[in-house]
């Protein structure tokens, strides 16, 4: 069974991720341009992203944890786990860079499990298949400690052959925008005859529009109210 063909759910299963984690306590809006299309840009609500944040937490456990299975699925070596206190941490990752061994660090208390390839790096004993590596992962990630609002630290890093999957795409991120609700954002587009379009929200966001200036108009805030900067823009 290779990456492929499995699914995010099937890996959501064996993590006991099933169940869809809460929205974010405090969300924002943002704000971002097409790299390579003037006028066409995205707006948003999403999470914090903060791990202090018991929604935006819960989607980040899923998120890096459906990216660490597939490497596990991806390797073609067995995968192995073993607890390492805080102290012995560099010691244990320089044994795991010398064995050119892939890695996974999972924060606990007072140290971090490490699901790691090339087992002959250490002594823990190997997982029998790669869906009990996941199911052991995903016990570990619900497991983590609750982070204390403030906390930047981050209790999930790898290896660079294992990092983590980030979004990519041809937008960049502008700024914040002060609108909460979808209904405001549509009504501003709307009323400055403005093209848009309802995008797919996903599972970290609560709405995602889309939207399409014509050239020099700008989607501004002036004195914590969303504008047009101007009424010349056109429905492509």
């Amino acid at each position: 069974m290779t990456s492929e063909d499995i699914t995010d759910d099937q890996i959501a299963s064996w993590l006991g991720m099933l169940e869809r984690p809460p929205y974010c306590y405090n969300p924002r809006t943002v704000h971002l341009k097409h790299t390579g299309i003037a006028g066409q840009g995205i707006a948003a609500r999403i999470g914090c992203g903060s791990w202090s944040c018991p929604g935006c937490s819960s989607h980040k456990r899923l998120e890096n944890g459906v990216s660490i299975a597939r490497h596990f699925f991806e390797s073609d070596q067995f995968i192995a786990c073993e607890w390492c206190p805080d102290d012995a941490w560099q010691a244990f990752r320089l044994r795991l860079i010398r064995a050119k061994a892939e890695y996974a660090r999972i924060d606990g208390a007072g140290g971090s499990w490490v699901f790691y390839t090339s087992p002959r790096a250490c002594s823990a004993p190997v997982f029998r298949t790669t869906a009990d590596a996941v199911i052991r992962l995903g016990v570990r990630l619900r497991q983590m400690p609750a982070r204390s609002l403030g906390d930047t630290s981050h209790p999930v890093s790898t290896s660079h052959g294992w990092r983590l999957a980030r979004s990519s795409g041809d937008y960049k991120l502008v700024g914040l925008l002060p609108v909460a609700r979808a209904e405001s954002l549509r009504a501003t587009l709307s009323a400055a005859g403005v093209a848009f379009k309802e995008r797919p929200s996903g599972d970290v966001s609560e709405w995602s529009i889309g939207y399409k200036l014509c050239s020099g108009q700008e989607l501004v805030a002036e004195d914590g109210v969303l504008k047009v900067s101007d009424n010349k823009s056109r429905i492509d």
